[in-house]
């Protein structure tokens, strides 16, 4: 599917940044220690830009037998140590790379466990900020798609890595790349234009790319011009113009392409006004999201990144007390209070922490059930309701869950009888556009082929 086309002027304004505003984190769980904890715990990585003291001195107010053992080396040294036997914890402000999967797995037999602790920078230099696609300023797209992107910098393979295996489900045949601004939708002079394609040279934020657009492949569009962060260690002594920059890039190069899209970080664009950032979609079926500091800490924005803390934990193994402790302050509302007040990167949202605290297997707090309204009858029903959709005679986990629903409900409503026909999925739609069912239940989103027959059904 072609990305949409702008129909309204663009005011050309120089990229600047926006403030971010507090957010709100009053629905995290507070931490409580439920006993207390002895030992050491055995840290080796970042100190993530000096978040890692703050927690701990945060965590030792409620844990103070418990003691740390740091090592503050670098985020590259973090998958090292936990292969060595050096630590229990290591931090790194990036995803693993492909050789540290590697090691890993031949060290363990599985991948390292990542714990997301945080949310990469909006707008901070150097704090894993979230990636944002930018265009010259006269390109009329509305925005693109993840997959769309994928045709763009990638190209043809035979298959990709999914964290340490190759998999040949990942290949991309030759003719499916995008090379031509028609095949977005662009007419008239930008029809059969070349696309130029601009970013990162080989670093943690190509690694992300890579990963998060790619499918963790290496192939990228032979165009692809590779540049590094303006103003940091990776230019060459040589180079004091900086022309390997990506600042230097985006101020002389996209700015005067018109058919030139790259891939950057806001605090590398500041003051540049020949260019724009694009809002991106995780899908075709999925909303246009414009970079801001909301859209980063929310997780909505697609190129959002991630702080970690690795472990090492075989499937299905407990965790070490000390380190669910630690980890579970560090996911509370204290910690993420911490990660605000830091101001280098972004706290979590409440989704993504209760995300996180179960994979730790933490049961979630019922306080978060007893947030929720009570339901209270506006006025007495009568009828039935012909529910279709998500369940099995073999699984019947959806059954069993409509069952507790319907028999609550008919406490308050008994005049109300619902009608179960849980065939699966595949059914909710077809019910519903030809009349045999009320509500759908649905295991996914809906298919573009489902909507539109519904549409065709309905009209």
């Amino acid at each position: 599917m072609g990305a949409a086309v702008l129909t309204l002027v663009l005011l050309s304004a120089a990229l600047m940044p926006q403030p971010c505003a507090g957010f709100d984190l009053r629905s995290l769980p507070h931490y409580q220690a439920v006993r207390q904890l002895t030992g050491t715990l055995r840290i080796f990585g970042s100190d993530l830009n000096g978040m890692l003291p703050i927690w701990e001195r945060g965590f030792r107010a409620h844990q103070p037998a418990l003691q740390f053992d740091n090592r503050y080396v670098s985020s590259d040294a973090g998958i090292a140590g936990l292969v060595s036997g050096a630590a229990d914890l290591a931090p790194q402000a990036r995803e693993p790379t492909w050789l540290e999967q590697q090691w890993f797995a031949a060290a363990f037999g599985h991948p390292p466990e990542a714990v997301t602790v945080a949310g990469g920078a909006y707008d901070k230099e150097g704090m894993a900020d979230g990636l944002v696609i930018f265009v010259h300023r006269d390109n009329p797209l509305a925005g693109l798609t993840l997959p769309q992107l994928a045709g763009i910098f990638g190209a043809a393979r035979t298959g990709a890595f999914d964290r340490a295996a190759w998999n040949v489900s990942l290949a991309v045949a030759p003719g499916a790349e995008i090379r031509r601004w028609g095949q977005l939708g662009l007419e008239g002079d930008w029809a059969d234009k070349p696309i130029q394609t601009y970013g990162y040279a080989p670093s943690g934020m190509s690694n992300f790319f890579q990963l998060q657009v790619l499918a963790g492949s290496d192939k990228w569009n032979s165009n692809y011009r590779e540049y590094v962060e303006s103003g940091t260690k990776m230019l060459a002594a040589d180079d004091a113009a900086m022309r390997g920059g990506l600042h230097s890039m985006l101020a002389t190069e996209l700015s005067r392409d018109r058919y030139g899209i790259a891939i950057g970080v806001l605090p590398q664009a500041h003051g540049l006004a020949g260019i724009r950032a694009l809002p991106l979609s995780r899908s075709n079926d999925a909303p246009f999201v414009a970079p801001s500091p909301q859209s980063f800490q929310d997780r909505r924005y697609p190129l959002s990144r991630s702080i970690y803390i690795y472990l090492n934990r075989a499937p299905g193994a407990p965790l070490d007390p000390k380190l669910k402790e630690f980890l579970l302050y560090v996911l509370s509302q204290e910690g993420q209070a911490a990660v605000e007040a830091a101001g280098n990167y972004l706290p979590l949202n409440a989704a993504t922490v209760r995300e996180q605290r179960h994979r730790l297997g933490h049961q979630a707090s019922i306080r978060f059930v007893e947030s929720l309204p009570l339901y209270a009858p506006r006025q007495q029903v009568a009828g039935t309701i012909r529910l279709w959709g998500h369940g099995s005679p073999k699984h019947n986990f959806m059954g069993a869950l409509v069952g507790q629903w319907s028999r609550a409900f008919s406490r308050n409503q008994p005049a109300v009888h619902i009608d179960n026909r849980l065939h699966g999925t595949a059914s909710a739609i077809g019910a519903l556009y030809t009349g045999a069912g009320d509500l759908a239940i649905l295991g996914e989103e809906i298919g573009p082929d489902a909507a539109a027959a519904f549409t065709r059904a309905k009209h």
